[in-house]
């Protein structure tokens, strides 16, 4: 298994330690959305602190810009681990990729139309979309730093492949951009 000590013996360009680093990034916006999720839940009504919202918002558009990173993931790395034979998780994962696209824009538009419904009825809805959001993203970023990324590790051991791999990974771009 990959231990974060061992990921952090990587080369900082190397594309595992720059998912990990991204997924690291990531949690922390989950966090965020959590927290903020905590403090609206226990408001009486949305003018007592608008800011949170406002904080809710910015920490949930800047997770909706991770598409560069499942790119990165489906188009570079998991087709590597087919090729390695050693594509256990990937579909799973990519279907995850695709739902939470799709979720997180839901969650986004409901967050912003405070108007669509009663108070209590919005913290809610509020509050189970982004617990879903926040438990499948979690245990998604989990299996890929624990079973994934060790694998990928393990298996493609050509270093003019890693390199190629992160060349396209340049191509695609980061989510940071």
């Amino acid at each position: 298994m990959l231990t974060n000590s061992s990921i952090y013996d990587l080369p900082e360009d190397h594309l595992v330690r720059i998912l990990n680093n991204e997924h690291q990034t990531i949690l922390a916006h989950l966090d965020g959305i959590d927290h903020q999720r905590q403090d609206i839940y226990s408001l009486n009504s949305p003018v007592d602190h608008p800011e949170l919202f406002v904080k809710l918002i910015s920490l949930t558009e800047r997770l909706m810009t991770v598409s560069k990173h499942h790119d990165r993931e489906e188009k570079v790395l998991f087709p590597e681990l087919l090729k390695a034979d050693a594509g256990n998780h990937l579909e799973v994962l990519t279907s995850e990729h695709h739902f939470l696209t799709e979720y997180k824009l839901k969650f986004f538009n409901h967050i912003n139309d405070l108007s669509a419904m009663d108070f209590k009825s919005y913290k809610l809805q509020m509050n189970f979309m982004a617990n879903g959001i926040i438990g499948i993203l979690r245990e998604h970023i989990y299996l890929e730093n624990t079973a994934v990324f060790p694998i990928a590790v393990k298996v493609i051991t050509d270093d003019n492949r890693w390199l190629e791999m992160n060349q396209r990974f340049k191509e695609i771009g980061s989510f940071f951009e």
